[in-house]
């Protein structure tokens, strides 16, 4: 287990007599504790179960005492075990039902999110390693009772409802949880770090109008994709012809300078001055990845409307949007 190194380290420290001061010796204590943990609890079948594993596995009772200390910083240690709680809930779910549920539409964070659960799945053996989950998804705020729902929106951070069996995961804003996926690597969930980074934040020093930048072609890339680029921390970079043919993402890059060409041709076509001399864009279509590319040509304000179809092709609704390049407001007369 991840555990061995810490534990026969804690007893050669022990046999040794080697001094440590207070806060390293907590600090190295909690690693091996957490470490032996989160391994144990996914045996365990309850929270009570594990902590006595762990507490076995760590040995003499002085450690154990010394455990019991980590109980000082009480916040951190109910944040450790609501989310040892939700991996285990994840586990009994995603070994019942195979599926993860997300919103409709693919973005660097849902897109990841799949590709870490599918992962986790594999090591828990709830799928083969050459199998992929279910994927079931919902209007952008909804959840699916009774599964395992990754960033489907509208939800701020974790939640599990045992009566229903539902799970939600997702960001936190207020707690400085930026995505979904850095929710599950909270968790304990592998996340490549530069995906933690990039998901829902598209950095300023990414132009809209690149065609060969890894978060350009996002909409392209499977999970496996987005994992290894961000690996090798590619995603924010802009790929040589080499790396778009090593990645298998030669055919994306020119199908999306095309969807750029087309948007800027649309925005500039709809594009209209207001009366304070402004330019704002008045779309009445949807246009992929318009607003991005509209302030990118220095239109500050831009506006959308598109008709929503059902699965039958008949017009089910009308979707209206507006906004403004991040750092300024939208003028009440707008």
């Amino acid at each position: 287990m991840a555990s061995v190194y810490y534990v026969h380290e804690i007893k050669n420290m022990r046999k040794d007599g080697y001094f440590m001061l207070q806060e390293k010796w907590y600090t190295f204590l909690a690693g091996a504790y957490r470490e032996y943990y989160c391994d144990a609890y996914i045996k365990a079948r309850t929270v009570r179960e594990a902590e006595i594993e762990a507490y076995y596995e760590l040995g003499t009772t002085a450690d154990l005492l010394i455990c019991t200390e980590l109980d000082i910083d009480v916040e951190k240690r109910e944040e450790t075990i609501q989310a040892l709680e939700t991996k285990r809930e994840m586990v009994d779910s995603l070994k019942e039902s195979r599926t993860v549920v997300t919103h409709y539409g693919d973005d660097l964070d849902n897109k990841s999110s799949i590709e870490a659960v599918r992962r986790f799945a594999v090591k828990i053996g709830a799928i083969k390693d050459n199998e992929d989950l279910i994927i079931e998804r919902v209007p952008a705020g909804q959840v699916k009772e009774g599964f395992v729902n990754v960033d489907t929106g509208g939800h701020s951070g974790n939640r599990i409802d045992n009566k229903t069996k539902t799970i939600v995961i997702d960001g936190e804003p207020r707690n400085g949880i930026k995505s979904a996926c850095q929710s599950l690597s909270n968790l304990g969930i592998y996340v490549p770090e530069q995906i933690c980074e990039l998901a829902d934040a598209r950095p300023t020093r990414i132009s809209a109008l690149d065609s060969r930048s890894g978060l350009a072609l996002v909409r392209y890339l499977s999970g496996e994709q987005a994992f290894n680029l961000a690996e090798k921390h590619l995603l924010d970079k802009i790929l040589t012809d080499e790396q778009l043919e090593e990645y298998s993402l030669k055919e994306a890059h020119i199908k999306q300078q095309q969807i750029i060409d087309s948007a800027v041709e649309k925005i500039n076509k709809y594009t209209v001055e207001l009366p304070t001399g402004e330019k704002m864009v008045l779309a009445p279509e949807q246009i992929i990845a318009g607003s991005s590319i509209a302030y990118e040509l220095g239109i500050p304000y831009y506006a959308s409307a598109n008709q929503h179809l059902d699965r039958e092709g008949n017009p089910d609704g009308v979707t209206f949007a507006i906004s403004c390049r991040p750092g300024i407001k939208l003028p009440e007369e707008i």
